[in-house]
């Protein structure tokens, strides 16, 4: 996702700051795809390559009674951080001296957003590529399955979580479906999709927590619903 890039890690770190809240039921609309002039590397009038630093503030003083402006030394960025009004989701901007580098949304007190892959498909067509994967937190034993949807030309990431299909000692079983409901989103300008896979994916940096997962093409035939069966690493299997 280049320009430059916030790394996972680094987004739940700034996440992890904000205030918890009661969780709602409801998946939140966002007005994703709502505009028909935005529907390319765009949101709410946003565009990563394009706007500069005053669109993203008087967009930001407009739509959120809170905010917090910060620069962040270790990717060498402005970022911009506010929650929704309500709590249900977190926007992070970033900047590189006046042109907007990318935006992170993140669903917060509400389940999801109110998009499905569904709706992504038939907005978007089909993905240039899919990764499906899990990631295993061994404090906690848990594992946190998932799948991105990579548009390059367009500009996006779509991610959603994923039950388990089924768990052995040896393999997981990750089932989509196109009625999932997406919980973050990544907006930035075009680039390759090399740059993409290489820059925006979950890093293993954390001592905590390690990703297994596989990469996906060729989709001109996929419908949003497959089953894919991968490696189980358990959480209490030592590190290299």
């Amino acid at each position: 996702m280049r320009l430059v890039l916030i790394s996972t890690t680094t987004i739940l770190l700034i996440l992890g700051a904000c205030r918890i809240f009661i969780p709602s039921p409801h998946p939140v609309n966002i007005g994703f795809f709502a505009d028909s002039n935005c529907l390319s590397a765009c949101w709410q009038g946003l565009r990563p390559g394009i706007s500069t630093l005053g669109d993203l503030e008087i967009f930001y003083s407009q739509n959120f009674t809170r905010f917090s402006t910060y620069t962040n030394d270790t990717i060498k960025l402005i970022q911009f951080s506010a929650i929704h009004d309500g709590g249900y989701y977190n926007v992070i901007a970033s900047f590189n001296e006046d042109e907007l580098v990318d935006i992170f949304l993140r669903v917060n007190k509400s389940p999801s957003f109110d998009l499905q892959i569904d709706s992504i498909l038939t907005i978007l067509g089909n993905p240039e590529d899919i990764r499906v994967g899990y990631g295993t937190a061994v404090e906690t034993t848990a594992t946190y399955p998932y799948i991105e949807l990579y548009y390059p030309d367009e500009g996006y990431i779509f991610h959603a979580d994923l039950d388990i299909q089924s768990l052995t000692d040896d393999t997981i079983e990750l089932c989509v479906q196109p009625d999932i409901n997406i919980t973050e989103i990544h907006i930035v300008a075009p680039n390759p999709i090399q740059d993409m896979l290489a820059n925006t994916f979950h890093t293993d940096s954390e001592s905590t927590t390690r990703h297994v997962n596989e990469v996906l093409n060729n989709l001109d035939n996929w419908t949003g619903y497959r089953c894919y069966m991968l490696s189980y690493i358990h959480p209490f299997d030592s590190r290299d």
